[in-house]
């Protein structure tokens, strides 16, 4: 037994902790991915917008650009917040079910250690 669970129960579920996290990194990377795409067709059809309307003022052409650039930043430093978030998310919670099992085992092995002791100086 293994903290209430056979070894075979503790590896399947410390496995299916690993591939929800690992699914929840795919949904995070799809989407970050997802944003990119939607930025850079933003930006061609800016781009082409731009080229269309060759004879506007330069002015309002750099502002247009500087305000895409801006929006391009923006969102990409929204994604990265949202996948550091959702990988410290799975990461503490995974490591808090691995923590809190090394810190029954430790207290198991501690037990185990003075009965061990006790026995042995018992015998003496």
């Amino acid at each position: 037994m293994f903290f209430g669970l056979n070894f075979n129960e503790a590896l399947v579920k410390n496995f299916e902790i690993m591939n929800n996290y690992m699914d929840q990194m795919w949904e995070a990377w799809f989407l970050a991915l997802g944003s990119f795409s939607w930025t850079q067709a933003q930006y061609e059809n800016m781009a082409k917008n731009f080229i269309e309307f060759g004879r506007t003022n330069r002015d309002e052409s750099m502002k247009m650009l500087e305000e895409t650039t801006r929006q391009f930043r923006t969102n990409q430093t929204q994604m990265q917040r949202m996948i550091e978030e959702a990988v410290a998310s799975n990461y503490q919670s995974t490591n808090l079910s691995f923590e809190s099992d090394v810190d029954r085992l430790a207290q198991k092995i501690d037990e185990l250690s003075r009965k061990l002791d006790k026995n042995i100086l018992e015998q003496k």
